[in-house]
């Protein structure tokens, strides 16, 4: 084996050696978002120095779990990208179904199933304290 063919063959295995351990974290960013947080070791407390009191850690606000930096770059990405996609979507109007009743509120029910014309007219006012 020559030095040239020694050396490519290295980097070739440290390569995908390196590939691997990306995707191993790739894959670990999507299916465990959340790990462990160091400083609590999970746990969500932190003992105080002196005594046997212990307080909630402020990092991780006392829930054990951080977000990863994969996972949270992954969120950034997809944000924007969803951000980007409503403004550039068209905002063009659709027509009108046919036969539909657009401006008689009567016909049309509210959420609950209660029309205008049953509602009383105490549930429209919003009571002030």
């Amino acid at each position: 084996m020559t030095p040239d063919t020694f050396l490519a063959s290295t980097v070739i295995i440290l390569l995908s050696l390196v590939m691997l351990l990306a995707l191993r974290y790739a894959y670990l960013c999507y299916a465990r978002p959340f790990r462990e947080h160091t400083r609590c070791k999970g746990a969500g407390r932190i003992p105080y120095l002196f005594g046997r009191g212990w307080r909630f850690c402020p990092r991780c606000n006392g829930i054990g779990y951080r977000l990863r930096i994969g996972r949270r770059l992954w969120n950034h990405v997809r944000r924007l990208q969803r951000e980007s996609a409503a403004k550039d979507a068209p905002t063009t109007d659709t027509p009108k179904e046919v036969g539909r009743a657009t401006n008689n509120t009567a016909e049309r029910p509210e959420p609950g199933g209660v029309t205008p014309a049953t509602r009383s007219p105490r549930t429209d006012q919003t009571e002030r304290r």
